[in-house]
């Protein structure tokens, strides 16, 4: 699951590729995330990866999104996070453990978009 590329919100952007939310090879889902983390992601949609920055907060080799763009890079773009947010724990709760239920999927990328599932 994840590794979908939806190329470029705006033109001259980085391109925005889901994540991987299948278990890693610790078990837990979205890449090894705990429940926290994973409760602080659905509530707020905060990129804890931070693969699409933005400028401000990026070096010059990675890209990142500039200053005038409307949105901000800190934030999963594609992520439906405001329909989860007000969901209730143990509802979270139970979209964690179905996650964490479903075997590993390495993915076709390297890095935080692939899972180590060895």
């Amino acid at each position: 699951m994840g590794g979908r590329n939806f190329g470029s919100l705006v033109p001259l952007t980085p391109e925005i590729v889901s994540r991987n939310l299948t278990p890693d090879k610790t078990g837990r889902p979205i890449g090894g995330r705990s429940f926290a983390e994973f409760v602080q992601i659905i509530r707020t949609g905060v990129d804890l990866d931070h693969l699409h920055p933005n400028c401000a907060a990026s070096t010059a080799s990675h890209p990142c999104f500039g200053p005038t763009q409307p949105f901000n890079g800190d934030l999963l773009q594609v992520m439906p996070w405001p329909i989860f947010q007000s969901f209730e724990e143990h509802d979270l709760k139970a979209i964690y453990e179905y996650l964490k239920a479903i075997p590993c999927i390495a993915g076709p990328e390297t890095g935080v978009l692939h899972n180590d599932c060895t």
